[in-house]
């Protein structure tokens, strides 16, 4: 049984996600609070899988109340919830360890999958299906991959050696190497960080 905490100040939406929630048999929401002023009596009474946090509380931002959680109890699992999914949050909601950010305009059956992957120990930021295709079509679009390169890039990611790809594609590891090289070469003047994905 998923054990849920919900935190947040807009009480049509925390009412519509405890109706949803009442009708899964796999979780359960233990409480619902409006602020982040008592997290760590929260925390020990009621020992949460998963936080679903408002990013924009009256108080206190969702940033500073997941900082404190994860200070606090940090097995707990975050799951940032805002009316817009902002880019620029990632990395810094990433460093304090946060699991997931999505956007409470997620349709319901969308939101039982975020909260089930999250609890399986996956991390899940943006709606899955918008970012995945604008990250595809910039990495075609922009960096002039192929649909090929495309494809090992995204094993690449997974942490896929090349003997790996070459089974998974039924390629030789020569060819696989190959495509792992022109890939390095379309990306080497954009993205700093790319070396350790093609050692």
């Amino acid at each position: 049984m998923i054990k849920l905490v919900n935190i947040d100040n807009h009480r049509l939406f925390s009412d519509g996600l405890h109706a949803l929630l009442a009708s899964e048999t796999d979780m359960v929401l233990l409480q619902r609070y409006s602020d982040g002023n008592h997290i760590r009596g929260m925390l020990n009474q009621h020992e949460p899988d998963i936080i679903l946090l408002d990013m924009y509380l009256n108080e206190r931002s969702g940033i500073s109340i997941a900082k404190e959680i994860k200070q606090i109890r940090p097995q707990a699992k975050i799951i940032i919830l805002s009316l817009e999914v902002n880019q620029a949050f990632f990395a810094e909601l990433k460093a304090i360890g946060v699991e997931g950010y999505i956007s409470k305009e997620l349709d319901a059956e969308d939101l039982i999958s975020v909260i089930r992957k999250v609890f399986e120990g996956k991390s899940i930021y943006g709606d899955e299906k918008t970012l995945h295709s604008t990250s595809e079509s910039i990495m075609k679009n922009d960096f002039g991959l192929t649909d090929r390169e495309l494809e090992i890039y995204k094993l690449i990611k997974e942490g896929k050696s090349s003997q790996e790809i070459a089974e998974i594609l039924h390629r030789s590891v020569m060819t696989i190497r190959t495509h792992r090289k022109n890939i390095r070469q379309k990306l080497k003047s954009r993205i700093r960080n790319h070396d350790g994905l093609f050692d």
